[in-house]
């Protein structure tokens, strides 16, 4: 279960007093109307949580002043919000170089190293910083919450305690304590942390939730029950309140309504992956192992790096009989975490009904070993084979609820865009490249989809120098031979449905699978093209042809081009990012995401939401 960090969003008191003084503070009197106005700018984009249009602000102004210490820290702090944890920690470490001891950007970077899946390291920022404050009662809070990631629950309390008794109101030290309470079996304390909450903010929900989710786990169902109706009389659209009140019904033996509240979580937030675990669980009760798999699929595509929801998803597809799918899932789940020792054991199931008995023969006693290994006190619990991987969950930890900075339009269960240039305006329409469903890892399997001209999303690069680029070269006549390449690539993408015997839709055209297609020619053009005028642009296309001919290295070799000869071109970073994905460079990957967002493309935070965060 994670900790509160006031209300679940980085736009906490402290954060926000420490941007204020330092702007106050002032600086050199030179450009101090300029700095001062981006600044402003920023920190109000930043507190209406438009977050990417903060990012802009400072970007226009980090290239003026690259070591500005408060722009440096309040950008960071907009990608926490982001959740774009490896973007954020790189301008920290550079405000960090400059200035060892702002304990302001220690506390932020323990908090963004932890989330990182590194919490020892982010814990000896944040111990730094209470060292610099040992009088803040805001940095103790925050150390609490570095404590309560590492488990150690007894120096988190105490750390929230300081809080509360600076300020006994403080409704996040006030859960989190609480909740540190329960994980450490005192449920008496934390039922008490929790109804003060309730008697100090009447009108808040998640204390209700709260002391719902302890009444749950105590099977005191009817009490659980009231605390939920009251958390939704002040919030009908709980998403958390609704999972804990489908458990309730599921405890109670009614798993069709159960099921019916969990459909309304997901139609209220559509990215809330613990839904789909929840409901696909009760379809599996039910013996509906094909809505179960479909449902785990779903689950897995919001939070692909979860191994619970991969463990059940090969359960489902095992009990579907599809061997192959449920081993996909298995290896997944076993590269995401080696000492997985159940998954081992399923995968040992799976292979022997392949017939692949050595293969089944191997994994068992990997799991044996693993499970040894576990009761001597050498891994931990993911290691037990005893344990149960079937029951409903009433803790977020390593699930997305869907209620972080993007909404639910920017991080819905879409494909994310494959951006193209062209010349002149907007596209359009738009390409999109399904980088969640690629369990499979065969580029071969993808399709492509056709965004409507109105939708209001999407990502619309031009191609302002290609008019200069034809204009530089007469004698070539680039332009031409780009736009024919282009034209070439549009043409066999795309076909008019009447000419395939489709059915109109009301856009006229249709993808043609991947498989299906041969873009030898016009990236022979291109090839051409770029041999005789070398430019980012040609790179860029060429890379997006040799993309959708099934050659993503090639692809991640022009873009890298591209990128070398201007080193903001936005687009690129994008491109390279999701292709870096589907050749499982996770790292790589996420870094140029976080670069691509930095530079403009708001699209690139959904591929960090859905593909760049450390969780089970």
């Amino acid at each position: 279960m994670r900790p509160e960090l006031y209300g679940g969003s980085g736009r906490s008191p402290l954060f926000l007093l420490l941007i204020l003084a330092l702007m106050l503070a002032g600086g050199q009197a030179h450009a101090q109307l300029d700095r001062r106005y981006y600044l402003q700018r920023a920190h109000t984009a930043y507190q209406a949580e438009q977050y990417t249009d903060a990012i802009a602000t400072l970007r226009d102004y980090l290239d003026y002043r690259p070591d500005d210490r408060i722009a440096l820290y309040l950008r960071a702090l907009c990608k926490y919000q982001l959740r774009d944890h490896r973007g954020a920690r790189r301008d920290l470490d550079r405000l960090l170089e400059q200035h060892p001891f702002a304990a302001d950007a220690l506390v932020l970077r323990g908090l963004v190293v932890g989330e990182l899946g590194a919490p020892e390291e982010g814990l000896a920022d944040l111990k730094q910083g209470v060292e610099l404050r040992p009088s803040s009662q805001h940095i103790r809070f925050m150390r609490g919450i570095g404590y309560f990631m590492l488990k150690d629950y007894p120096a988190a309390i105490d750390d929230f305690s300081v809080m509360l008794r600076g300020d006994p109101a403080h409704l996040d030290a006030r859960l989190n304590r609480g909740t540190a309470h329960l994980l450490k079996g005192d449920t008496l304390s934390a039922r008490r942390d929790y109804l003060a909450a309730i008697i100090a903010h009447p009108f808040k929900p998640s204390p209700h939730i709260h002391l719902a989710r302890l009444h749950y786990m105590a099977q005191h169902l009817d009490s659980a029950e009231t605390q939920v109706e009251e958390a939704l009389e002040l919030d009908p659209k709980s998403g958390q309140a609704l999972i804990i009140r489908a458990l309730i019904q599921s405890t109670s033996q009614k798993p069709r309504k159960a099921i019916e509240t969990l459909t309304k979580v997901i139609a209220l937030m559509p990215q809330n992956s613990m839904a789909y675990y929840n409901r696909a669980l009760l379809f599996m009760q039910l013996e509906d192992y094909r809505q179960a798999a479909h449902d785990l699929e779903r689950a897995s595509r919001i939070s692909p790096r979860n191994i619970f929801i991969r463990y059940n998803r090969a359960l489902a597809h095992l009990s579907l009989g599809q061997l192959a799918l449920a081993e996909q899932s298995l290896n997944i789940a076993l590269a995401i975490y080696p000492d997985f020792a159940l998954a081992y054991g399923l995968r040992a199931e799976v292979r022997r009904r392949q017939g692949r008995m050595r293969a089944s023969e191997k994994d068992h006693d990997k799991s044996r070993s693993l499970a040894n290994r576990y009761r001597q006190g050498e891994l931990g619990e993911l290691s037990d084979t005893t344990r149960q991987l079937n029951q409903l969950i009433a803790f977020e930890d390593g699930f997305s609820t869907g209620d972080r900075a993007l909404d639910e339009g920017q991080a819905g269960d879409r494909p994310l865009p494959m951006a193209r240039i062209v010349q002149g305006g907007e596209q359009a329409y738009e390409e999109w490249l399904p980088i969640r469903y690629l369990d499979s890892g065969q580029l071969g399997g993808l399709r492509l989809a056709i965004l409507p001209p109105d939708a209001p999303e999407g990502h619309s690069p031009t191609l302002p120098a290609l008019d200069s680029l034809a204009g530089a070269n007469p004698l070539l006549r680039p332009l031409a031979s780009y736009q024919k390449a282009v034209a070439d690539i549009d043409r066999i993408r795309f076909a008019p449905l009447d000419a395939r015997g489709g059915i109109p839709s009301g856009r006229g055209y249709e993808p043609i699978p991947t498989g299906r297609a041969d873009y030898r020619e016009p990236i022979a053009r291109l090839e051409q093209l770029r041999q005789a005028t070398p430019s980012p642009y040609i790179d860029y296309t060429l890379a997006t042809a040799h993309y959708l001919q099934r050659n993503p290295a090639r692809a991640e070799a022009l873009l890298t081009h591209a990128i070398e000869r201007w080193p903001e071109f936005a687009e690129a970073y994008f491109n390279r990012g999701l292709i870096r994905l589907i050749l499982k460079k996770n790292e790589e990957a996420c870094l140029d995401l976080s670069r691509a967002g930095e530079l403009g493309v708001p699209q690139a935070y959904r591929a960090i939401a859905s593909s760049c965060l450390s969780s089970k």
